[in-house]
């Protein structure tokens, strides 16, 4: 199994509300033995079950095993930017996480950061309406979103929103909801722009791919919970 530096145990110790460690709700580390079961589909591995159920060519992503990013971590998934992402129905998952003081982490590596649209790289956005917190790439920029309701760390498509993408490097990216402001962290270091609204529900998620599957992410994915 991976050992990475957790950036939410970093930042919830930082804050009024420090605890001494971060339960997993739900991580896919991507890669190590028992993590991933057929057609590649990411297994939740913190016995809560939240298993991706299926996939969109999810058989034909491959596995990355050199140059990772996370400490200790032995393989990634490649995703193809035009066919292949992984989506599951996690019920409610707020019933788990809550609705506050929790965050949502990954790693991430892209060689095009010029993809069309805004493309997902993990969510807790089902394909009911729930609005669970959104990872993505967006105009060249790592962002964040509660779709339809609000962006995090600001719009990517206007001054200031987001943070800008470096081709081939990996980045570890990770929205933070504490004391009711979510906020988007790259790399350790936190976004100026802020938001205070508020997840309705988070009964699924995406990954390398968006609810509906109009747009894809390209590029490797690893260690996300």
């Amino acid at each position: 199994m991976k050992q990475t530096l957790s950036t939410l145990t970093l930042l919830l110790a930082a804050s009024p509300l420090a605890i001494a460690a971060v339960t997993n709700i739900l991580m896919y580390p991507l890669g190590e033995t028992g993590s991933l079961g057929a057609g590649n589909l990411p297994q939740d591995i913190t016995g809560n079950g939240y298993h991706m159920l299926a996939q969109i060519n999810g058989a034909g992503t491959s596995l990355v095993t050199t140059g990772l990013g996370a400490v200790g971590s032995a393989a990634a998934l490649h995703f193809n930017g035009v066919n292949q992402g992984f989506y599951g129905n996690g019920g409610n998952l707020a019933v788990g996480a809550g609705t506050d003081n929790f965050g949502v982490e990954t790693w991430v590596r892209t060689p095009n950061t010029t993809q069309e649209g805004y493309d997902f790289i993990f969510s807790l956005t089902g394909d009911t309406g729930a609005t669970g917190p959104a990872i993505h790439l967006a105009n060249g920029r790592w962002s964040a979103s509660i779709p339809g309701l609000d962006w995090i760390g600001g719009n990517p498509f206007a001054a200031g929103g987001g943070v800008t993408a470096e081709a081939n490097k990996w980045t570890r990216v990770a929205v933070v909801r504490a004391s009711g402001i979510f906020r988007l962290y790259v790399d350790g270091v936190a976004h100026p722009m802020t938001t205070t609204a508020a997840p309705a529900g988070m009964n699924g998620f995406h990954m390398a791919v968006n609810p509906g599957g109009a747009t894809y992410f390209e590029g490797d994915i690893d260690e996300t919970r």
